[in-house]
C-alpha cells in the first residue's frame, strides 16, 4: 500500500518536527508538511484550514493513500496497517455518555486517512464548506462532525483510539500519541462574549 503522511503548520508550531520527524522515519514513513502563514482570526480561525490543506495534499499526491497528522505528536508504530483501511477516510470518533444520560460523540482530526477515492474528495470538500458555516469561535472538529453526515455513500473506517490517543486518554499502547499544542491558544471567552477578536 502506497502512503505518505503529511501536514502542516505555521511558524510557532515548527519546533514540533523536532520530534516529530525522527520518529516518522524510525517506521520509515514518507512524509511531505507544508509551512503556510498564520492567517488572521485567531487559533480557531486557522483550525479551520485543516480540510483544505488536506486537499491540497491530494493534489501532490494523486493515487497515494494520505494519512493526515498533526505536528504535535510522536509516531510510535509502523504505519502499514493505518495505511490500509477499507473506508473512504478513517477517523477516531470519541464517545461517552454526557452526566445527564445523554450520548455525546465527538470525532478527533489529529489522524486521519484518506484513500484516493472519489469518497474522500467530497468528504473534504463538505468539510471545507461547512467551515464556512460554522460559528465564530468553531474549530476544523465541528465543522468535521457535521461533515461527516453531508456526504451519503461514504465509507468510514473509525480508527482505535491508539492511533490519536492523547495523555488524558490513558492509552495502554499508542501507536501516535498527541500532545496538546493548542490547549494555550483558545480565544478566551471574554473575548468570545465581546466578540474581539484574538
Amino acid at each position: 500500500m502506497s502512503y505518505i503522511v503529511c501536514g502542516w503548520y505555521t511558524s510557532d508550531y515548527r519546533h514540533w518536527l523536532d520530534t516529530l520527524i525522527p520518529s516518522l522515519e524510525a517506521h520509515g514513513a514518507p512524509h511531505d508538511f507544508v509551512e503556510v502563514a498564520k492567517a488572521a482570526g485567531g487559533w480557531e480561525r486557522n483550525t479551520m484550514r485543516k480540510p483544505a490543506q488536506i486537499a491540497a495534499a491530494f493534489d501532490r499526491h494523486p493515487e497515494t493513500t494520505v494519512i493526515f497528522i498533526d505536528v504535535d505528536c510522536t509516531v510510535l508504530s509502523p504505519l502499514d496497517e493505518l495505511a490500509g483501511i477499507s473506508g473512504d477516510i478513517g477517523v477516531y470518533i470519541r464517545t461517552r455518555f454526557r452526566s445527564n444520560g445523554e450520548p455525546k460523540l465527538g470525532p478527533r482530526s489529529g489522524t486521519m486517512v484518506f484513500q484516493p477515492t472519489i469518497g474522500a474528495r467530497r468528504f473534504v470538500e463538505a468539510w471545507i464548506a461547512e467551515g464556512r458555516n460554522a460559528a465564530n469561535y468553531g474549530v476544523d472538529q465541528d465543522s468535521l462532525a457535521v461533515a461527516l453526515g453531508r456526504v451519503p455513500g461514504l465509507s468510514v473506517t473509525t480508527l482505535g483510539v491508539e492511533w490519536c490517543a492523547v495523555p488524558a486518554d490513558k492509552c495502554p499502547a499508542p501507536k501516535i500519541l498527541h500532545d496538546s499544542a493548542s490547549r494555550n491558544s483558545k480565544t478566551p471567552l471574554w473575548r468570545r462574549w465581546t466578540g474581539l477578536a484574538a
